[in-house]
């Protein structure tokens, strides 16, 4: 596995309890995720690829280590998604997120984390764009 930085010129995107999100290039953006173990990043590797062929999330291209100034993270090379977050507040969207429920379940994978900011609305439909290990589950 390999060690990197956080390129010059990656714009961060978000930054929340648990990482933070870069795009580092048009195509390409960073997850890096704090105070995790390699096995749940693995595991939302996992998750993502997994729904990435069924177009339904970016895929995750490498698991690397992220170094910064006092530490060093794991972190997800995964499709950058261009989009907005989605707004599931409202009667209008409980369709939109059934049904983004449901084709998650066809693919065997249980998303108790969809909200607003781990999806988002791009020009081909919705892309879940979190799969925390804690919060999501294969199933049969």
């Amino acid at each position: 596995m390999r060690t990197i930085t956080i390129p010059k010129g990656a714009k961060l995107i978000k930054s929340g309890s648990f990482g933070s999100y870069y795009k580092i290039s048009n195509k390409k953006g960073i997850k890096v995720i704090w105070r995790s173990s390699y096995s749940l990043v693995r595991k939302e590797a996992n998750y993502l690829n997994v729904a990435a062929k069924a177009k339904l999330a970016p895929r995750c291209h490498e698991i690397v280590k992220v170094k910064d100034e006092n530490d060093v993270h794991y972190g997800l090379i995964v499709d950058h998604v261009e989009g907005r977050a989605s707004s599931w507040g409202g009667k209008v969207m409980e369709p939109l997120k059934r049904q983004l429920i449901k084709s998650l379940k066809e693919i065997g994978i249980k998303n108790q984390d969809l909200y607003g900011d781990n999806v988002r609305k791009t020009k081909k439909g919705y892309m879940v764009v979190d799969f925390t290990p804690s919060q999501c589950s294969f199933i049969k």
